[in-house]
């Protein structure tokens, strides 16, 4: 995706449109694990940390790795410790 267009829609608080764009990366590229990651980003940034986290859980199953990122993120989620944008 192009970086200017999603930062000029977070800029613009426009998340649902950054999560249109990651949710149709994620659907063409099913195993890659930092479309995911971007996906939970949007979605968080869009305060909705239940998507954020089942996104994560997602991206979890790919990998042992993308298991261990997840689980940071999630603890941080959870934890309220993750910034917001």
């Amino acid at each position: 995706p192009d970086q200017e267009v999603i930062a000029a829609y977070a800029a613009t608080g426009q998340f649902d449109k950054i999560v249109a764009i990651w949710n149709d990366k994620v659907a063409s590229e099913p195993s890659n694990p930092q479309f995911y990651l971007a996906l939970a980003a949007a979605y968080y940034a869009d305060r909705q940390d239940s998507l954020a986290i089942s996104s994560l859980q997602k991206m979890g199953k790919l990998s042992d790795e993308a298991q261990k990122q997840a689980d940071h993120f999630i603890g941080q989620i959870k934890a309220g410790t993750l910034p917001r944008q």
